[in-house]
């Protein structure tokens, strides 16, 4: 039984250090997630002042961030890519690339908002590939203190051999160049500069059959510490000399409409509890079913830019105030 329990240990350790020697090697994965990896490169590599969005795929498919850009005469980063990553987590990653004269952008998906515990990374994907991306800090903040230790060599022996599969592929393509880096193997093909999709289906869905579909909201954010995370980000921020700001995002009419109180009770709570601003409300954000693809938090590019237009105006309003401009 000694022996058996023995061969048992070191054939544990000889997995978990063959994994991390994969982690270790500079290549790139070939899961799109992975893309998380090269969103915060960009966040890394892009001056300031710049205006940086978190939230999640409402973003990705939602944002013309060169529009913004043009407009605002800001720099953009847009780190949305998947509501699994929550928002927490995200602005814990974005803290050092935090400089003066820099705005930062909450846009969680409502069912981040309303749905208790959703602010830190909660699915198996998500979690694993916050690993990814920050394994020291994913390690203390996601696998320990919120009780994920189960999950821990699952993610890392999926990690590894998403690594291996990526080798697999560049080696029949015979561009073992790509393989090179951190993040997604094909990832600048999928985004662009700023952080924005470039490519993404349209492919729509019935209002009956699209995601949430009948799902009613609870009345109020009662998970505190949401709110709590955002105002300790906020006093982060201003330590740094930069400025927070919180948006809605978007939501089908009809959806919209049958979850109207609880969204306007949740404006009213982060009103008064936010210790940063609201820009709009959130019907500011409800938009007919034609301007959404295959789920409440995917735009048409139609959608896209009539959103974009309308955060322009928002927030342009609040640069204007805050340089003593009309």
């Amino acid at each position: 039984m000694i022996k058996i329990t023995a061969k048992i240990i070191v054939m544990t350790i000889l997995v978990v250090a063959s994994c991390a020697f994969i982690l270790k090697m500079p290549v790139r994965y070939s899961h799109d997630l992975s893309q998380i990896m090269l969103k915060r490169e960009i966040l890394a590599g892009t001056s300031s002042p710049k205006i940086v969005f978190v939230g999640g795929s409402n973003l990705l498919t939602g944002l013309d961030s060169t529009l913004i850009k043009e407009r605002l005469h800001y720099n953009v980063v847009n780190l949305g890519l998947y509501q699994g990553f929550g928002i927490s987590f995200l602005l814990e990653q974005a803290k050092p690339y935090i400089n003066s004269g820099d705005i930062v952008v909450i846009v969680p998906e409502y069912t981040l908002l309303l749905i208790d515990g959703n602010f830190w990374p909660f699915d198996e994907h998500a979690i694993k590939w916050s690993l990814a991306l920050s394994p020291a800090s994913a390690l203390e903040q996601i696998y320990f203190k919120r009780g994920k230790m189960d999950l821990l060599l699952k993610s890392v022996s999926e990690l590894s051999r998403d690594k291996l599969l990526a080798l697999t592929r560049c080696i029949a393509s015979r561009k073992l160049t790509d393989l090179y880096g951190q993040g997604y193997l094909y990832g600048y093909l999928h985004i662009d500069q700023n952080g924005d999709a470039r490519h993404y289906s349209e492919k729509k869905v019935p209002l009956e059959k699209m995601e949430w579909y009948g799902y009613k909201y609870k009345k109020t954010i009662t998970d505190g510490s949401k709110i709590k995370d955002m105002n300790e980000f906020n006093s982060f921020a201003l330590s740094r000399n930069a400025r927070v700001y919180f948006l809605y995002s978007v939501y089908p009419q009809a959806l919209f409409d049958e979850n109207r109180e609880a969204f306007f009770n949740s404006y009213t709570q982060l009103k008064e509890q936010l210790q940063f601003t609201v820009l709009g409300k959130p019907d500011d954000f409800a938009y007919p079913i034609e301007y959404f693809s295959d789920t409440p938090n995917h735009l048409t590019q139609l959608g896209k830019r009539v959103r974009t237009h309308k955060i322009i105006e928002l927030l342009g309003t609040e640069i204007r105030a805050a340089s003593g401009h009309p």
